[in-house]
């Protein structure tokens, strides 16, 4: 990751034994619990992009999701909207993401979102 504009930088601790998409989905959702909005550029497949687009929409923020294949911006708030994009999507490549979300996602109550001291 390249910070050339020194942006500030935060911290996150995971657990030891994350590796990969656990890794660094524990830190999204940091980043998520921490943003005000998302902007995502999607091939319509990643599973850590459609893992963050769903983060910040449970946590009640807006996404601008570019999709690639489409090569068209989609303005997402809700459960719906977020739907109403993945039926663009390849649905076995969506199925499998969701899968892999679900067993390899860290939960909000493993991770400090508030560090000590914040």
């Amino acid at each position: 990751m390249h910070n050339l504009s020194n942006w500030p930088a935060k911290h996150v601790a995971t657990p030891p034994d994350r590796t990969g998409f656990a890794y660094y989905a524990a830190k999204d959702l940091v980043m998520a619990h921490d943003a005000q909005c998302g902007m995502m550029l999607w091939d319509g497949k990643s599973k850590g992009t459609l893992n963050n687009i769903q983060q910040i929409i449970n946590a009640g923020k807006q996404v601008l999701a570019y999709l690639a294949p489409g090569k068209t911006f989609y303005k997402l708030s809700t459960e719906q909207d977020l739907d109403d994009l993945l039926q663009r999507c390849d649905q076995g490549a969506i199925r499998q993401a969701q899968q892999q979300i679900r067993t390899k996602l860290p939960t909000a109550d493993q991770l400090p979102l508030h560090p000590p001291g914040a």
